[in-house]
């Protein structure tokens, strides 16, 4: 799924669980910042981030294209 397959489906009200090459695990893109082009997401594995929050965190383009396994799964 590109980044603007996925900005469609953020917009369209779904959520969807992407798979990260590294580390290796999934998060959810919950929605999509137009400001700033770039995903809101929730991750379960909170201890990854500096500050053990792993809520509303960004996801910028770049690592969508780098870091996202092509699959995803789409939630309606």
């Amino acid at each position: 799924m590109t980044f603007g397959q996925a900005v469609d489906h953020i917009r369209g009200g779904r959520t969807i669980q992407a798979s990260l090459k590294k580390p290796g695990h999934y998060i959810a893109l919950v929605a999509y910042d137009e400001t700033r082009a770039e995903f809101i997401i929730k991750d379960s594995w909170a201890s990854r981030w500096a500050d053990h929050d792993g809520f509303c965190k960004p996801l910028t383009l770049l690592e969508y294209e780098t870091n996202v396994r092509p699959r995803s799964i789409v939630y309606s």
